[in-house]
């Protein structure tokens, strides 16, 4: 007999794009303090550093609050593998990078969590280990879409009761 294929769930299309789209955020500021003295002609530079200035706060805010992460799970008929990093390094983070494997006979429960507003998206999962269940640090899934999301869930919930 042989075994199915295991389920693979990844972000990689999702960071690619968030990697652009963060290239092109800070590229503007960039972009306008190169082009400075033709700016300052059209608009008051208190007004332009103000702008400037609370963009970029704005930005680094929702970045540092939403956790953006790579991430890569893979579901056999024995053991569930998830892998993870960060993809903006923070000195004061303890972890960057995430690797769980969970055997199915000491997997537990599941649980998706959001807060800030849904930025922050986590997955939390518990195992049983040495006669207690015990809750790993949440995982980032905020870059997995909802079909993934989805998907995954549903994958964890039938390998949970199977």
């Amino acid at each position: 007999m042989t075994n199915p294929a295991p389920l693979v769930i990844e972000n990689l299309g999702r960071v690619r794009r968030f990697n652009l789209g963060m290239a092109l955020g800070f590229g503007l500021p960039l972009a306008a303090a190169w082009h400075w003295s033709e700016l300052a002609q059209w608009l008051d530079p208190f007004y332009l550093r103000l702008f400037l200035g609370g963009y970029l706060l704005v930005l680094m805010g929702l970045l540092f609050i939403s956790r953006p992460a790579y991430c890569r799970f893979e579901l056999t008929e024995r053991k569930l593998v998830a892998r993870s990093f960060y993809l903006i390094p923070l000195f004061f983070m303890r972890e960057q990078r995430w690797r769980l494997e969970v055997l199915r006979a000491d997997f537990r429960d599941f649980e998706f969590t959001a807060h800030n507003y849904g930025l922050t998206r986590e997955l939390v999962v518990s195992v049983r280990e040495q006669g207690r269940v015990v809750a790993y640090p949440p995982v980032s899934v905020v870059l997995l879409g909802a079909s993934q999301r989805a998907s995954l869930a549903q994958a964890l919930a039938q390998w949970q009761v199977g």
